[in-house]
C-alpha cells in the first residue's frame, strides 16, 4: 500500500493533501494513505465495477471519451437514452478528481466569508469533517521475530481519537469533506484559529539500533517545553537500513497518540535493487494525527523492523503483462537511526 509521505512535497505542511472516496465512501484502489493526508474527497474508480464521476466530454459521439463505439463501459457510455449525443463521461477518477472536489469545497468556503485565512479553511475542514467507512479495521501484519515468534503490527489503526477528542484515520485523514457543515461555520466567524506559532527544528542525534524483526525497535525522544495547540507535526529522519520496506516509523506524543508516519511493506525497494539507497537521509514527514493536542512534554520516535525473512518486490512496467520478481534478502545488519528532528506547527 502506497504511503504519500514517499513524495517529498506531500510532507509540506502548506500542502494540503487530499484521498480519494468510492461512490461508497470507502477509500478508492489507488489513493495512498498516510498521516499527512487531511480530509478525503469523492473520485471513484473507473467506472466498470464501481462508479467513477461524471463530467462533460467532448461533444459527439465520434471524438472524447464517450463515443459510439464504447459501448458496455458503463450504463451511460456508447449513446444511451441517458446521453444519446454522448456529450458526458462517466469514467473520470483519480486524486485528478479529489483534488478538484476539494479546491471546489475550499473556494466555496472563502466565498462564503472574505476574511477566513486559507489556514482558517484548513481548520473548519478538518472540524466538520465526516467520519467515512467508520468500521475499517485498518492493517495488521503478522511476521515472525528474530526469536521465531508469530507477532502482529497495527501498521495502520482504525479510525481513532487522540487525546484531544478528534477523530482520525490514515485513509481519510480527518473524514470527508462536508460542504454543508463547513460553510455553516464560516459563516460565524471570521478568526477560526489563533495566530500561528512555528517552534524551531529541536534535534536528537543520538545513535540508536533498530533490532530485525522486533517490535521493540529503536527508539528516541525529544522534549517539548512550549504550551502550544498543536495542527501539525513535521519530522526530518536520518536513517540507515538497507531494506526499508521493514520499516514502521512511528512517533508518539506526550499524551501517548501514536502516529504511523511511514507503514511497512509501502512500495520502497531496498539496496539490492538501488545500490545508492540505503536508508532515509533528512527525510521529510508530516502527521496531522495529533490535531488539537499539548504539544508539552516528551515526544518519541520509533523505527520497527517487522520482516526478517527474504521477500521479493514486483515492479511493473507500464502495463500488468510485464510484471517482474525481484527477489530482496534481508539486511545483514541492524538498522541505526543516526539523528531526527521536528518542529510544532501550532497556536
Amino acid at each position: 500500500m502506497h504511503n504519500s509521505q514517499q513524495s517529498y512535497d506531500n510532507a509540506n505542511y502548506y500542502n494540503l493533501v487530499t484521498s480519494a472516496l468510492r461512490a461508497d465512501g470507502t477509500r478508492t484502489s489507488y489513493s495512498s494513505v498516510g498521516t499527512n493526508v487531511w480530509v478525503a474527497a469523492p473520485a471513484g474508480e473507473y467506472g466498470q465495477d464501481y462508479p467513477a464521476m461524471v463530467t462533460t466530454d467532448l461533444m459527439g459521439c465520434e471524438q472524447g471519451q464517450n463515443t459510439s463505439s464504447d459501448l458496455g463501459i458503463n450504463g451511460l457510455h456508447g449513446g444511451t437514452e441517458f446521453d444519446p449525443n454522448c456529450n458526458y463521461t462517466s469514467t473520470m477518477n483519480g486524486t485528478s478528481s479529489a483534488a478538484p472536489n476539494t479546491s471546489g469545497a475550499i473556494a466555496a468556503i472563502m466565498s462564503t466569508n472574505h476574511a477566513l485565512t486559507a489556514r482558517d479553511v484548513r481548520a473548519l475542514l478538518a472540524e466538520t469533517a465526516s467520519i467515512t467507512d467508520a468500521e475499517d479495521p485498518g492493517v495488521s501484519l503478522d511476521f515472525e521475530n528474530s526469536e521465531g515468534q508469530l507477532v502482529s503490527y497495527q501498521a495502520i489503526s482504525p479510525w481513532q481519537k487522540n487525546a484531544a477528542g478528534v477523530d482520525f484515520h490514515a485513509f481519510y485523514g480527518f473524514g470527508a469533506v462536508n460542504l454543508d457543515e463547513a460553510m455553516k461555520r464560516a459563516r460565524m466567524t471570521n478568526n477560526v484559529l489563533p495566530p500561528q506559532v512555528i517552534t524551531p527544528w529541536m534535534n536528537n542525534a543520538a545513535k540508536v539500533a533498530v533490532p530485525d524483526a522486533s517490535l521493540a525497535g529503536g527508539e528516541s525522544s525529544i522534549s517539548i517545553s512550549d504550551e502550544l495547540t498543536v495542527e501539525s507535526v513535521q519530522i526530518k529522519l536520518t536513517l540507515d537500513h538497507t531494506r526499508l520496506p521493514d520499516l514502521a516509523i512511528e512517533l508518539i506524543s506526550p499524551s501517548g497518540t501514536r502516529s504511523v508516519l511511514q507503514t511497512p511493506r509501502n512500495g520502497l525497494v531496498g539496496q539490492s535493487l538501488e545500490p545508492n539507497v540505503a536508508g532515509y537521509e533528512n527525510q521529510l514527514m508530516l502527521s496531522n494525527q495529533f490535531y488539537g493536542e499539548s504539544a508539552k512534554g516528551e515526544w518519541t520516535l520509533r523505527a520497527i523492523d517487522t520482516n526478517g525473512d527474504e521477500v521479493f518486490s514486483y515492479l511493473a512496467y507500464f502495463n500488468s503483462s510485464t510484471i517482474f520478481e525481484v527477489p530482496m534478502a534481508n539486511n545483514t545488519q541492524p538498522g541505526v537511526l543516526k539523528n531526527w528532528s521536528m518542529r510544532i506547527f501550532g497556536h
